[in-house]
């Protein structure tokens, strides 16, 4: 996750760490904690950008997949418009699945599988 240099400083001053330590945690150079989590999720609060890869492929019948991935791919949302479904997977898992959601409803899924991984992966 990137977060500008003032920010880390604040984050760090709440957490009673440095603004290196908060650096360390944002690039996951600490273990993961719940104390590790708490200092990603305000991070993310505070502004912090995290990363995603979107790519388009096609399956052989033709159908068309659009992949939102965040955090090496540890979580995706993955949209086919032949079905107009959109799955959600953590860790290669599918865990939810939507039909038909508009541009805003498929905008609230992807901020909140950002917020995912940039608090969990």
């Amino acid at each position: 996750m990137e977060l500008k240099r003032g920010k880390m400083k604040e984050i760090g001053a709440r957490f009673g760490i440095t603004s290196q330590g908060v650096s360390q945690i944002l690039s996951g150079r600490r273990p993961e904690s719940t104390y590790a989590k708490a200092v990603k999720a305000a991070a993310y609060e505070a502004g912090g950008l995290i990363n995603m890869a979107v790519s388009f492929e096609t399956e052989k019948g033709g159908n068309v997949l659009m992949v939102c991935s965040w955090s090496d791919g540890a979580v995706q949302l993955i949209h086919s418009r032949a079905t107009d479904t959109v799955y959600k997977y953590v860790c290669g898992e599918q865990v939810e699945a939507w039909q038909g959601l508009s541009i805003p409803e498929f905008i609230q899924k992807q901020k909140a599988c950002e917020r995912l991984a940039a608090i969990n992966y």
